[in-house]
């Protein structure tokens, strides 16, 4: 029977071997979730744009796709200046949550 023994990793004389990955990548770890300073351009690829109003009384939400937000805030805009210029078509609030979600690939598809 052997032991394990902890190594802290700026003891350890590789600190990679510890890090390293285990197998193929996995998309689900690597995902963005919309952080305010985000670039659009990151959603680019395998992401979705939910929005979702933030207003008293009112859970209106939209999907808006990654190239049209693009095409409407340009390609240097951030979540942050989606977030200033949206309005809600039902209450009028602004401000709205907006969510990243990954649409890409699973796991082991290809």
């Amino acid at each position: 029977m052997w032991t394990r023994q902890r190594v802290p990793l700026e003891a350890s004389p590789d600190p990679c071997a510890t890090l390293s990955h285990m197998g193929s990548r996995n998309p689900e770890r690597d995902r963005l979730f919309g952080s305010d300073g985000d670039l659009l351009a990151l959603y680019i690829r395998d992401y979705s744009l939910h929005v979702t109003c933030a207003g008293l009384n009112c859970a209106q939400g939209r999907k808006i796709s990654v190239p049209q937000a693009l095409r409407w805030f340009g390609p240097e805009a951030t979540i942050r200046d989606m977030r200033k210029h949206l309005r809600c078509s039902r209450c009028g609030a602004r401000g709205p949550s907006v969510t990243a979600v990954y649409v890409g690939k699973r796991g082991g598809e290809r």
